[in-house]
C-alpha cells in the first residue's frame, strides 16, 4: 500500500507504539490501543494503530485483527465483488447515465470497484466516501493500483459529515450507491440516499440504482417449516416452543437454491421507491387481499428484492434468479390452513428501516 505522510496525531504516539512493538506481546497490545482509540471515536488513529499491528507480520496478530475486521464489514463484500451481473449492470447504467465532465459522488466505497467503473466510464471526478478509515485507505491504493487515483478520490468519512467546498467541489451531477441487501430497508441506504440528494446533488443528478421495488408471494411446504417451527422430536411434542418462531429468517443463496416449498399467491409488489424522485420514501402501511390458488398451509411471505439500476437495466432475486442477495421468510404467528379460491388478509407496513408483514386473521394456537 503506498505510504500516506502521518499526521500530528499520529506523529505523538509514534514513541508509545515504538515501545510496545518491543514488547513479546506487541501485536495484542497495539490491537487493545486501536480498540480503545475506536471506542473514543479517534477511529483514524485507530486505523493508523492496526497498521502498524499488521506490519509485524505475526499469523496470530493478523488474525486477531481479521476477527475484529469481520465485525465491522459484512462478509458478503467479496459474493458482491465477484457477481459479474452486479458489476455488468453497474457498467452499463455508468455507460448510459455518466458524461464527460461529470462530478460523481457514491455513498459507501467498500472495494471502490464502482467508483472506479464511474471513472472508467468517462467521469470527470468521482468523491466517494467511506466511513472505516482503513478500508478507505485501501480503496484509495487500490484506485492507484489502476491508475485511476486522478480522478477518484476516496473521503474518509461518512456522508453527514460531507459538505460542498471542502470535501466536493460543487453538486453532484451522479449519486451511485449499492448499500442495499436482499431487505433493501435495514442497512439505512434510503435515508443516505434522501440526506445525499437533498443536500449534495444539483437537481438534474441521475441516481445509480434508480429505483427499487420490494416483493414477495405466499409460501409453504415442510422445508419451510423447519426453517421456523418444531417438529415432534424423539417422540416428544415440542409444539409449544413455536411461541418463540422468529418473525423473520433471512435465508442465504445457497439454501435457498435447494429449498422446496408451495407457492399460494401470484408475485406481489409491496412498496416501491423511485431514488431519483424520492417518491415512495415516506412510511407507508396498507392491507391486501390475496386468494389463494391451491389448498395448504401457508407458513409465510417470501420476500425479495427487485432493483433497477437504470431505465431497462434489471436484477432481482426472484425464485429463478442465481442473485447473492438473501431472500426474507416473514413467518406467520402459526401456519393459516387455505383452500383454493379463499382470500387472505396481509397488513404490510415499513418506516424507511424495516418491512413488516402479518396476516389480519384471528385464532390459532393456545400457547400456555
Amino acid at each position: 500500500m503506498p505510504t500516506q505522510p502521518i499526521s500530528e496525531q499520529e506523529a505523538i504516539l509514534m514513541p508509545l507504539l515504538s515501545e510496545l512493538r518491543q514488547r513479546p506481546d506487541a501485536g495484542s497490545k497495539l490491537l487493545d490501543l486501536a480498540t480503545a482509540l475506536a471506542n473514543q471515536g479517534r477511529s483514524q488513529l485507530a486505523s493508523f494503530v492496526e497498521l502498524q499491528a499488521l506490519a509485524l507480520d505475526d499469523p496470530e496478530t493478523s488474525h486477531r485483527w481479521r476477527m475484529l475486521q469481520a465485525r465491522r464489514a459484512p462478509a458478503n463484500q467479496f459474493l458482491l465483488l465477484n457477481n459479474a451481473e452486479r458489476t455488468s449492470a453497474f457498467q452499463r447504467a455508468f455507460s448510459d447515465l455518466v458524461s464527460p465532465g461529470d462530478l460523481v459522488l457514491e455513498i459507501g466505497t467498500g472495494s471502490g470497484i464502482l467508483a472506479m467503473l464511474a471513472a472508467k466510464a468517462g467521469a470527470a471526478q468521482v468523491i466517494t466516501c467511506e466511513r472505516q478509515p482503513l478500508m478507505a485507505r485501501v480503496a484509495q491504493a487500490i484506485a492507484e493500483d489502476n491508475q485511476l487515483a486522478r480522478i477518484v478520490t476516496v473521503v474518509s468519512k461518512s456522508l453527514d459529515e460531507l459538505q460542498i467546498g471542502t470535501d466536493l467541489p460543487d453538486r453532484a451531477d451522479v449519486l451511485v450507491s449499492d448499500m442495499f441487501t436482499g431487505a433493501l430497508l435495514e442497512a439505512g441506504g434510503l435515508h443516505l440516499l434522501r440526506e445525499a440528494k437533498q443536500r449534495l446533488t444539483s437537481p438534474a443528478c441521475q441516481v445509480i440504482p434508480a429505483a427499487a421495488t420490494l416483493r414477495g408471494r405466499l409460501v409453504g411446504g415442510k422445508d419451510i417449516e423447519r426453517l421456523c417451527r418444531t417438529q415432534i422430536v424423539a417422540g416428544l411434542d415440542m409444539s409449544r416452543f413455536d411461541l418463540f418462531s422468529p418473525p423473520v429468517i433471512p435465508i442465504q443463496p445457497e439454501r435457498f437454491e435447494t429449498l422446496q416449498y408451495q407457492s399460494f399467491s401470484p408475485v406481489i409488489d409491496c412498496f416501491h421507491f423511485n431514488f431519483n424522485t424520492l417518491e415512495g420514501f415516506q412510511p407507508s402501511e396498507r392491507t391486501i387481499q390475496i386468494k389463494s390458488p391451491a389448498d395448504g398451509l401457508v407458513t409465510g411471505f417470501m420476500q425479495w428484492l427487485k432493483l433497477e439500476i437504470s431505465p431497462g437495466n434489471v436484477m432481482e432475486s426472484d425464485e429463478t434468479s442465481k442473485s447473492t442477495w438473501s431472500r426474507y421468510l416473514h413467518v406467520f404467528p402459526t401456519p393459516i390452513s387455505l383452500a383454493a379460491g379463499e382470500t387472505l388478509r396481509l397488513h404490510i407496513e415499513h418506516d424507511l428501516a424495516r418491512f413488516s408483514v402479518w396476516p389480519q386473521a384471528k385464532g390459532g394456537k393456545k400457547w400456555l
